[in-house]
């Protein structure tokens, strides 16, 4: 039934569902399940009990594999979709700017737990009600939108964005740097170069630099993360930017981003003087995040079905990205001579010799270096090593499943077509590893790298945050 047709029908209103089952969703599921007991996609049989329905309902929900709650206790809990007060500014500002022919470029800051990703998504779904694409900024590498952990991208979107980032993580992205690290401080100047190629790519293409531009940003909001906020801003050149302030003070930035303090300030990892750079001007919208949950005493507390920590949320994204293309095991393997190709870490300063042993089931960026920046191996049959590590786009990522070193070959999983894989002669890895439920997986299957002798010494376990020593020593 059409829109203008169900205007003319009065009644009751008939809401026809049916069960979403999709293999990406099992995978994850049951990766999830083998260590962590999260249930994300189906039905939860722990629910608290006011908020459990009688038995009718639950046949209903057996069947959709999904929970039903009711309105009048829904509120007391859980965390739902609210729009926070005053959002439509953001696209007041928006219109302003493409009414006076501006493109609009709204950038969204905030400290973690906020609500920035609920709020772009909800942004960017509304702007796609009268522009038919959107180019979306992502600058969080911890906690990205549309890529895995560890890259800076942009991606042109045509569709809204519903669910949490690892519900659309198969989505195109048009272009996406490998930072290598998801703590940015220990790559500052790395992330701002990384930015400022994204944002020249975006401002040199005539297909893109007419299309509203969305750009999402990290949570850190002090030291070193507002130095590299204030030098973002700078960059891009916002027409909007929209700071959302939380009611725990140690979630917020030090001082409001207005277009004067930014100019001014001496919060600047690239030092460059407000004498050196133009002016800005931009609409500085300030919005309360929706509030969190009034029973919550700190910006610690959780709400049931609350989101888990961010190492989690991480994990749940490279599973569903790894889900898209059946596994790790469906993946397509390539056999590489290693003589084409060099071998890099980001992260972590490894001994030429030693990448081999770092590379071994390692998650790693596939891309194209110069040769200046290629130092060859003095045996022409093995790989050869970068002067420093390398910032091209990204032609995707894969994993490392075997080395050989007798015959000089080194075996890639990837879902990266031949077509491009033929460029590549650069495999990177970063701090992102591989789930730790695909380790234990390939452990079940015999994998050659996963050691299964029991051992009583706990330093043969493997190392868990809870483990780490504390006080420094």
């Amino acid at each position: 039934m059409s829109f203008y047709d169900a205007r003319d029908v009065t009644g009751d209103c008939i809401f026809v569902a049916k069960r979403l089952s999709e293999n990406w969703m099992k995978y994850v599921h049951k990766h999830l399940n083998i260590k962590n007991k999260f249930n994300l996609l189906y039905r939860d049989t722990n629910i608290p009990e006011e908020l459990q329905n009688e038995v009718e309902v639950e046949a209903v929900e057996k069947v959709l594999d999904i929970n039903l709650l009711h309105s009048a206790n829904c509120h007391r809990s859980t965390r739902l979709f609210t729009t926070g007060e005053n959002w439509d500014l953001a696209l007041t500002s928006s219109d302003i700017s493409h009414n006076n022919k501006i493109v609009p470029r709204i950038l969204v800051a905030g400290g973690k737990g906020v609500g920035k990703s609920t709020f772009l998504r909800w942004f960017t779904n509304k702007l796609l009600i009268n522009h038919k694409q959107i180019v979306f900024l992502d600058l969080d590498p911890g906690q990205a939108e549309l890529a895995i952990p560890g890259y800076l991208s942009f991606s042109v979107v045509t569709n809204p964005i519903l669910g949490p980032n690892f519900c659309h993580i198969d989505r195109p992205k048009e272009c996406s740097f490998h930072l290598g690290d998801i703590n940015v401080a220990n790559c500052p100047g790395r992330f701002i170069q990384i930015v400022k190629f994204l944002m020249d790519h975006i401002r040199l293409d005539p297909r893109l630099n007419q299309l509203p531009l969305v750009i999402n940003t990290m949570g850190w909001t002090r030291g070193m993360g507002l130095m590299l906020l204030v030098d973002t801003i700078r960059y891009i050149q916002p027409t909007t930017v929209v700071q959302l302030h939380s009611r725990f003070h140690r979630k917020n930035l030090p001082y409001s981003l207005t277009p004067e303090s930014v100019t001014t300030s001496t919060d600047s990892w690239t030092k460059v003087s407000s004498i050196e750079h133009q002016q800005l001007s931009y609409s500085l919208i300030e919005l309360l995040a929706v509030p969190e949950s009034i029973n919550a005493k700190d910006m610690r507390s959780s709400d049931y079905w609350g989101l888990p920590d961010p190492r989690l949320t991480r994990e749940f994204v490279l599973l569903s990205s790894l889900a898209r293309s059946g596994g790790v095991h469906q993946l397509p393997v390539y056999k590489i001579p290693l003589h084409k190709i060099s071998l890099h870490v980001t992260h972590e300063s490894v001994e030429p010799k030693a990448l081999m042993a770092a590379l071994n089931l390692a998650l790693v960026d596939i891309c194209t270096v110069e040769e200046r920046l290629v130092r060859h191996a003095k045996d022409p049959g093995l790989y050869n090593i970068l002067h420093q590590s390398p910032i091209v786009p990204s032609l995707g990522y894969g994993i490392v499943r075997n080395i050989d070193a007798v015959n000089k070959v080194l075996y890639l999983a990837t879902s990266v077509e031949k077509d491009l894989l033929v460029k590549a002669n650069c495999l990177v890895a970063g701090s992102t590893k591989l789930p730790e439920s695909v380790l234990l997986c390939l452990q079940k299957r015999g994998s050659q790298y996963i050691e299964s002798v029991a051992s009583d010494n706990p330093l043969d376990s493997p190392w868990q945050r809870h483990h780490k020593p504390k006080g420094g020593h």
